[in-house]
């Protein structure tokens, strides 16, 4: 079985990044939500339905082929019978609203306030995405191995210390398993 991390995030606390660094540290596939929306785009459905559950089976046979990192996509809860190592990101309004700023997600002439609704907005439509594909609560804490605070911390900083952590003790364990 192939070694699965799944990233789950509250938008702009870094989550991306954070996955992207991680493949890249621990030589893993990397996949986030853009990326599976249009692997999956490119054949044509119909109804919602078909479309989830081409993600759902497109994410099955990533997890299948290689090793991977995984972010977004409810892939913590449809992978869970691989046994990937879950790790969800968030950070407070303020970090987030300076990321997504800094990455030039928005406007930058948005007040804090019309950028923190949009935020709110954007995790909102998370929480609804998450609660109808799993039935369970987006960001609880018992769903995930690591949670992670990206508020004062690099997610360079970060991404080395969870590869370690991965190299040195979870890669072993899981050879356990």
């Amino acid at each position: 079985m192939h070694r699965i991390v799944t990233v789950s995030c509250e938008f702009g606390s870094g989550g991306r990044e954070l996955g992207r660094r991680l493949a890249k540290i621990l030589h893993m596939e990397y996949y986030d939500y853009e990326m599976i929306a249009e692997m999956t785009r490119r054949v044509e459905f119909a109804k919602d339905y078909a479309q989830r559950t081409a993600e759902c089976n497109l994410l099955k046979e990533l997890a299948e082929k290689s090793d991977c990192v995984i972010v977004g996509c409810c892939a913590d809860y449809i992978l869970s019978c691989y046994k990937p190592y879950r790790i969800f990101v968030y950070a407070d309004i303020g970090r987030k609203q300076e990321r997504c700023r800094l990455k030039g997600k928005w406007n930058k002439e948005l007040s804090a306030k019309e950028l923190k609704h949009r935020i709110l907005e954007v995790e909102q439509r998370q929480v609804e995405s998450y609660s109808l594909v799993t039935g369970q609560t987006w960001g609880g804490k018992h769903h995930y191995g690591l949670c992670v605070n990206t508020t004062d911390i690099s997610i360079e900083e970060i991404a080395f210390y969870i590869s370690n952590m991965f190299l040195s003790f979870a890669w072993k364990h899981k050879e356990n398993d």
